[in-house]
Formats: C-alpha cells, sequence, structure tokens
C-alpha cells in the first residue's frame, strides 16, 4: 500500500504535466494502451497479464509525456519493484479486482482529460483512480498476499 501511494502522487503529477506537454504521438499511445486493456478483458478467454502490461505502458507513457525524465525514472523504479517482488500479485489483483469496464473507463477518463489539455482534471481522474485501485485491493478477502 505504501508503495501504491508513492505512484499515486507521481502518476497524478505527471498525469497534470502530461495534460500541457503531451505529443500526438504520445496520445495516440496512451489511447492504444487503453484500447489494449479493453481488448484483453472483452476476450473470449480473458488476458490478466496483457491487461496489467498495457495499464503499465499507459503510465510509463504518462510519465513520458510529462517531459520530466524524474516522473519517468521513480515510475520505472516503481514498476520494477513490482516486477520483481509483487508481479505475480499484481496480475492477479488485475484480474480479481482492476477488472471490467467500470475501471478501464477511470483510464480513460485520464486519457480524455490529458486530450483537453485540462491539468486539474488529469490530476484529479488518475489520482482517483489509484485511490479506488487501493480501496478495491484492501476489500479482498486475499489482500495479505501483497
Amino acid at each position: 500500500m505504501k508503495l501504491l501511494k508513492v505512484r499515486t502522487g507521481i502518476a497524478a503529477e505527471a498525469a497534470a504535466e502530461a495534460a500541457r506537454l503531451r505529443q500526438p504521438d504520445q496520445l495516440e499511445a496512451m489511447r492504444q494502451c487503453v484500447t489494449e486493456m479493453q481488448a484483453s478483458v472483452a476476450a473470449r478467454k480473458p488476458d490478466a497479464e496483457a491487461r496489467y502490461e498495457a495499464e503499465l505502458r499507459l503510465y510509463r507513457t504518462i510519465a513520458e509525456a510529462s517531459a520530466n525524465e524524474m516522473f519517468a525514472s521513480v515510475m520505472a523504479m516503481i514498476d520494477g519493484q513490482i516486477a520483481a517482488n509483487l508481479k505475480s500479485v499484481a496480475v492477479k489483483n488485475a484480474k480479481a479486482a482492476e477488472w471490467g469496464e467500470a475501471v478501464i473507463l477511470e483510464h480513460q477518463r485520464i486519457v480524455d482529460a490529458i486530450e483537453r489539455g485540462d491539468e486539474a482534471s488529469a490530476r484529479e481522474e488518475t489520482r482517483q483512480h489509484f485511490e479506488r485501485a487501493a480501496q478495491r485491493l484492501a476489500e479482498r478477502a486475499d489482500f495479505a498476499d501483497v
């Protein structure tokens, strides 16, 4: 949970900066990540790992679009910690608690705010997404796995 709190702050500020500074190709990459998340959830045989990887790419792209290499660097460090220590739990959580259209819509609202250039909304939508994710994680019966 501590790592998620740090990630929340970094991702929210990166999204705000990305709303101001993103390039068209970065926005297209963000949209592609959301499309991949939707496809992995809607597939006949849902793919939790593909959905998890698409989400990682989405927030990596947002960090890069912020034009602040420190956001990208810190996000990479956090993602590295998750991959090294918690990836199986993160993939399991993606399937158990971060699944479905409602969660995909949270990501879509972030990308929409970035596209509009709305820094405040991008920041708030990102913060709300990660806070909801933390709540969904805390509500899981097998939370002790984390």
